[in-house]
């Protein structure tokens, strides 16, 4: 029992961060797939952030680690300035008061629960638990599409919110995959030697870049590409990838696993040439769809709604409102509702920079993007100077809401914004850098 107890007291801070970035494939799979809590937020909500509630347990408050002072700082008020929207909005809008008010409530618990962990406790088992809950996700996720009698090849891959429900959530399976990759190049990058136990990890990366292309979500594919950029760009220079590529080569584990692969590959590729061919169709259509929702003009979306992506259209006819209302406050000289905005989420425009925007106005875009900019900035710096593998993490991690901020989603929704806190709590230059040296020989 005191082992127990011990272990849990150990390991709660880094169980409590892992289980939120990495845990939500399975936590929606449980909700959904199995049935316990079907679509719902609050079972989401409670299951994602719970474990922040138990982390803070038994802490010891009468002191804590210094934040970044300036990321954090410019969050807090940010929160309050929105949550003061919050409060003055107008009775009759459509906003769920009840909901709103969790919603801070979760990301609130989250900022107070950061401040009393540590770069050592969130380090300590990080790397094996995240890339364990993010394969058994990815696993899921196979499985359901497996046994899912609706799911057809070239469709979207998700676990469907219910039986008579055919629609998912593919984004939360495509983030899960994203983050899994960014943990096995970690893993690659932080091994003493090339050995055998490469090629685990390799065919762990193909198989979350397969569960990425089958979700087929733009955010996490653009992030995917953004992080393999940046990745290279810190870690390798065109000498070291040519070595490194040479060293692998010349292993003769990887030369085999490397025939046998492209060989088993085009075998499987000639014997289902026809079942594929839907699946190039589906694919090139949806790219198709979204490449004429953002060239087709608004007049046109409508006489051609079954040529163009139902998502990516819909979000540009969100933009062209929003566009539509600043015109209109010009005109009407409503110069007040252009520098402080419309009111708490005037619009659902599915891209939180411009929400921002709308709901705010000029005074909360520039304070919005003041740390936005400023969070990518301390990313960067994290990425080129890693402090510990769970900061560089979160680093890189932070590359998924870079993309999101401009792709889609609310602007005040607890996993977006207690992502900031994690950001805006551990990854900061300079800080701690006996981390970094203890976990330089990571195995």
């Amino acid at each position: 029992m005191r082992f127990l107890v011990r272990n849990f007291l150990k390991y709660r801070d880094m169980f409590a961060v892992v289980m939120f970035i990495t845990g939500l494939p399975l936590i929606y799979y449980i909700r959904d797939g199995v049935g316990l809590a079907q679509n719902s937020s609050a079972f989401t909500a409670a299951m994602a952030v719970g474990a922040f509630g138990i982390a803070f347990l038994f802490k010891n408050l009468k002191s804590f680690e210094n934040p970044n002072r300036v990321a954090f700082s410019l969050l807090l008020i940010f929160l309050i300035i929105t949550f003061t929207y919050f409060l003055l909005r107008d009775r009759y809008s459509a906003v769920n008061g009840n909901f709103e008010i969790i919603t801070y409530a979760v990301i609130f618990l989250v900022l107070v629960s950061v401040l009393f962990m540590t770069k050592e406790s969130i380090n300590r088992g990080f790397l094996p638990l995240a890339i364990f809950l993010s394969i058994i996700g990815a696993a899921l996720l196979i499985y359901a599409v497996i046994n899912d009698p609706l799911f057809a090849i070239g469709k979207r891959a998700s676990v469907r919110f219910g039986e008579n429900d055919e629609q998912g959530n593919p984004h939360v399976y495509g983030k899960g995959a994203f983050f899994g990759i960014i943990l096995i190049f970690l893993s690659m990058k932080y091994l003493k030697k090339i050995t055998i136990k490469v090629l685990p990890l390799f065919a762990t990366f193909i198989f979350f870049l397969i569960v990425l292309i089958m979700t087929q979500t733009m955010g996490p594919i653009l992030a995917t590409l953004l992080f393999f950029a940046l990745f290279f760009y810190f870690n390798f220079t065109v000498v070291k990838i040519a070595s490194l590529v040479g060293s692998l080569l010349l292993k003769w584990y990887v030369a085999l696993v490397l025939v046998i692969f492209i060989g088993f590959g085009i075998k499987m590729y000639i014997k289902n040439k026809d079942i594929l061919k839907p699946v190039y169709s589906q694919v090139e259509s949806r790219f198709g769809k979204i490449f004429k929702s953002l060239t087709t003009s608004e007049k046109d979306i409508r006489k051609k709604k079954g040529t163009i992506d139902a998502s990516a259209s819909g979000r540009i006819e969100l933009i062209n409102n929003t566009i539509e209302t600043l015109d209109e406050n010009f005109s009407e000289g409503r110069l007040r509702y252009i520098i402080f905005g419309n009111g708490y989420k005037h619009n659902y425009i599915d891209i939180p920079h411009l929400e921002v925007f709308d709901s705010f106005g000029l005074f909360g875009l520039l304070l919005y993007t003041i740390l936005y900019v400023y969070m990518i900035k301390i990313a960067v710096v994290e990425m080129r100077n890693p402090q510990s593998i769970a900061t560089e993490f979160i680093a890189y991690g932070f590359i998924y809401y870079m993309v999101l901020n401009f792709t889609g989603g609310l602007i005040i929704e607890y996993s977006r914004i207690s992502y900031y806190a994690l950001v805006a709590r551990f990854v900061y230059p300079g800080a701690n850098q006996f981390i970094k040296s203890k976990f330089s020989g990571l195995t």
